[in-house]
């Protein structure tokens, strides 16, 4: 007779413990997650099928947090990278307009 198998699913890699840290704002103490832990959080809860608002009230997680991991996780990180740096407008000009054509536009209003 054949013997059963059983399937084993890897430990979850070690990560290291959170560092601490006081917010300046409020003067709490506050946990630093390192990235592996939002990304093993983040991979949980697209395997669960959970929106992250449901996925963080199950697991006492931060909503803005685990947002804002999942998003730059994603690569839809917040803030400019290196990679796509704002384009620069010359001085005085604001929405492909120069000054002196807001200017110009003005005068016609006025008259």
């Amino acid at each position: 007779m054949g013997e059963a198998t059983e399937i084993v699913e890897p430990a979850p890699a070690e990560t290291p413990p959170p560092r601490r840290r006081i917010d300046w704002r409020t003067g709490k103490q506050t946990l630093c997650h390192p990235r592996s832990f939002w990304e093993e959080h983040e991979r949980r809860r697209a395997a669960s099928g959970l929106s992250i608002s449901q996925y963080c009230e199950q697991h006492g997680l931060a909503l803005s947090t685990l947002r804002r991991w999942s998003a730059r996780l994603q690569g839809r990180g917040a803030g400019r990278t290196a990679s796509s740096p704002r384009e620069a407008k010359a001085p005085g000009e604001f929405g492909g307009l120069s000054a002196g054509a807001d200017r110009a536009r003005a005068e016609r209003f006025r008259q």
